[in-house]
């Protein structure tokens, strides 16, 4: 990211629309360093012009301002992160999930998955947000997606952060019994032993839903 970018945006507060343009152009070479993105971070209005090119301008400014985004999210420090979420970050990125081009998708994947690591390192809600935001139905149907590096990125995404937890998918299972559906649920707990042994996993206890005749 050429240097007097920054200085112009801080300095001319008045003229960061205009800077801000400029910087959309060079930052596919930003991810520059952890100083850099905090000092962009807290110029809100420069984030902001920049999600607003992401979600709503012609196709190549689109696609630069989106580098910019994905730049600060796989670059910068849980922090930043979070700003560009308060900005409306994850809006702006799942808006260009359903584009054609291969490369661009994998950049907002990235992002993505980085905003959603954050939030689950620091216990926030992003997954809530790309659900909302219509994310996970299109990051769904990129599993059908004929660019492999795009395919895997999906899957990995939605098995890391929305997948069903194995053991209580297990439990769901329904068995089939004659004419009843089983479904296994757990019994209530058990009590410590009298020597103070902790107490034991108790079987699950089938509950029946009989078709009626």
């Amino acid at each position: 990211m050429q240097a007097f970018s920054i200085t112009s945006l801080i300095c001319y507060p008045t003229k960061r629309e205009v800077f801000a343009k400029k910087l959309v152009g060079s930052f596919p070479t930003l991810p520059g360093n952890h100083g850099q993105i905090t000092s962009l971070v807290r110029m809100p209005s420069v984030i902001s012009l920049v999600l607003a090119h992401v979600a709503n301008a012609e196709w190549e400014v689109r696609k630069e301002a989106t580098w910019v985004v994905s730049n600060i999210a796989t670059g910068g420090l849980n922090g930043h992160v979070h700003g560009l979420v308060e900005l409306g970050a994850i809006h702006a990125l799942c808006s260009v999930i359903d584009v054609a081009d291969p490369k661009i998708l994998l950049v907002v994947l990235d992002a993505i998955e980085c905003i959603l690591r954050a939030g689950k390192n620091d216990g926030r809600d992003y997954i809530g947000f790309v659900d909302e935001c219509d994310g996970l139905d299109k990051i769904e149907k990129l599993q059908e997606h004929a660019n492999n590096n795009v395919y895997e990125k999906a899957v990995f995404i939605i098995e890391s952060y929305f997948g069903v937890d194995d053991e209580e998918d297990e439990n769901l299972v329904p068995t089939v019994n004659g004419d009843t559906f089983s479904f296994g649920l757990p019994v209530s707990k058990a009590t410590e032993h009298e020597h103070g042994d902790p107490p034991q996993q108790q079987p699950l206890q089938p509950f029946n839903f009989a078709f009626a005749s």
